[in-house]
């Protein structure tokens, strides 16, 4: 077999010679065994390709393609690989919608005037799952991209011990970012978690704040989208921007939010300490950067808007990070190692909006099935029901709930009566759920207490109160009522047992935690 090599109009002739040589000892070095191909199940001996889909076992041991995130890039990927008929996993992690589910009033959407994040998130979930894409309640705990396929280890979000290696011919990383910390005294607890009323998610928390003295730390868009969804809670609300400028890039929502007369703006301001007890936050102590001065602000809650850093600490030494984290990319979405592809707030250090992260979940899924194709993958047409059968009617849900649903609902209090009569005087243990309806977290959990409630029937009650409810209970009065406090974030299970709180669990638990907690506070198991 004789090769031919063309050289280019710039190459000089003497490398041609060595060029030429470097080849051939390299053809030498293949045949010789010098180089040795990875060990893969074979069917095909036919086949040149580097990576070869059909040299793969013919079982479900390896999927096309598995996404790591379930925010809008991730979302957007599965969809854009369904529509193509490419088997994909969607690992959800442990934020569900990513970071815009936690965006109170979204305003730059395409096709929508205005909505809670969620709600856009919610939609585009259902858009995947109704494309029976699987969405696992999982979260990524290693990689290794050295082998192919890729092999990603997944952990059970709500049991930990339980894990498992998924194997991917390509993946998509979209896990998103996590927001910064001030790391200053009082930010945190002995445990690592934001101190009492110390938070980063208006619109889970930012109920709990009505008529109160709240401040927000940053100025960029994250922060005015804080300030406008405080603003119609809180008495007060100051931003507090380390510079002399805001950072906005929606001027509209900017000069909306600034007209306010309960909205304020110190700039060169840079917070020093958090002070509070155990159950509250008396102050804050803020330095002017250029003044040097210092002074004593005397808030009731302090949310943090100042960005945020990828998610890939685990991605070390297998994709190429730049000196902040973010995943270098060559190609559109593509990162050094074929078939691996990034999207979203993992690897864009400059726009971080919802669309562009869209745009990029599409781009990575086009790109993932170029990939597949040149691997010789073939996807798999959907099922389509023959000629001969017609399909099915629509099943329509039944007007009302069911006895099962029904029961399974948690009881809702609408009044202080509704504490009083069904907390405070219960006649047995209750587990009361303080929620937001936004509450990402909270709408996790809430399955599991349906679950619990059924399963505690008899001996424990479970009962919810939306803290977004408008004319809503005085939560201050009625938490009083029992000796408890209000807490700073939510979702919130109080255990109450003869009209006072035992303990509380803050932030979404397992079903295991909350049965060992049923069982350290009222002995139940």
């Amino acid at each position: 077999m004789s090769y031919r090599f063309k050289r280019s109009p710039t190459q000089p002739k003497a490398s041609t010679s060595l060029y030429r040589i470097s080849v051939v000892a390299m053809l030498l070095a293949v045949t010789s065994g010098c180089f040795k191909p990875s060990k893969v199940e074979s069917r095909s001996t036919d086949s040149n390709r580097p990576f070869d889909a059909t040299r793969l076992p013919r079982n479900h041991d390896v999927v096309p393609v598995a996404i790591l995130g379930g925010g809008i890039a991730g979302l957007t990927a599965a969809e854009y690989l369904a529509q193509a008929n490419i088997p994909c996993i969607v690992i959800e992690g442990p934020k569900p919608g990513g970071a815009l589910a936690q965006s109170p009033k979204v305003r730059n959407w395409p096709g929508i005037i205005e909505a809670p994040g969620v709600v856009i998130t919610d939609g585009l979930k259902k858009q995947v799952l109704n494309l029976n894409v699987p969405i696992t309640q999982e979260k990524v705990t290693r990689v290794d991209f050295s082998a192919w396929p890729r092999l990603v280890e997944v952990q059970d979000l709500n049991n930990p011990d339980k894990k498992r290696i998924i194997k991917a011919m390509a993946v998509i990383i979209a896990m998103g970012a996590e927001p910064n910390l001030l790391h200053v005294p009082g930010e945190l607890n002995e445990k690592g978690s934001f101190s009492n009323h110390v938070s980063n998610c208006a619109v889970c928390d930012g109920s709990l704040y009505n008529g109160k003295k709240v401040a927000i730390v940053g100025g960029g868009d994250a922060a005015i989208i804080e300030a406008d969804y405080l603003s119609d809670i809180a008495s007060d609300v100051t931003i507090l921007v380390r510079k002399d400028q805001l950072k906005a890039k929606d001027l509209h929502a900017r000069d909306r939010v600034l007209v306010k007369p309960n909205v304020s703006v110190l700039f060169n301001s840079q917070i020093q300490q958090i002070k509070g007890g155990k159950h509250a936050l008396s102050h804050i102590i803020v330095e002017n950067n250029k003044s040097k001065a210092i002074s004593a602000m005397h808030i009731d809650g302090l949310f943090l808007a100042i960005g945020s850093k990828p998610n890939t600490a685990l991605l070390k030494g297998q994709l190429t990070l730049d000196n902040e984290g973010f995943a270098v990319l060559k190609n559109h979405q593509e990162t050094v190692v074929p078939g691996v592809y990034a999207a979203g707030d993992i690897s864009d250090r400059e726009w971080v909006q919802a669309t562009t992260a869209a745009s990029d979940g599409c781009k990575a899924a086009l790109q993932a099935t170029r990939f597949l194709k040149d691997a010789g993958f073939q996807a798999t047409p959907a099922n389509q029901p023959s000629s001969s059968q017609k399909p099915s009617e629509p099943e329509l849900p039944p007007t009302q709930p069911s006895d099962t649903a029904a029961g399974k609902e948690l009881v809702e209090i609408t009044s202080e009566k509704d504490f009083s009569d069904i907390v405070a005087n219960a006649s047995q243990p209750v587990v009361l759920d303080l929620f937001s309806p936004l509450c990402v977290p909270c709408k996790q959990m809430m399955p599991d207490l349906e679950d619990l409630k059924q399963a505690y029937k008899g001996s424990v009650s479970f009962a919810k109160y939306n803290i977004a409810r408008k004319n809503g209970i005085n939560l201050s009065r009625a938490m009083h009522s029992i000796q408890g406090v209000v807490p700073s974030s939510v979702p919130v299970l109080i255990f109450v047992k003869g009209g006072k709180e035992v303990t509380r669990l803050v932030g979404r638990k397992s079903p295991a935690i909350i049965k060992a907690t049923l069982l350290r506070a009222f002995g139940i198991k």
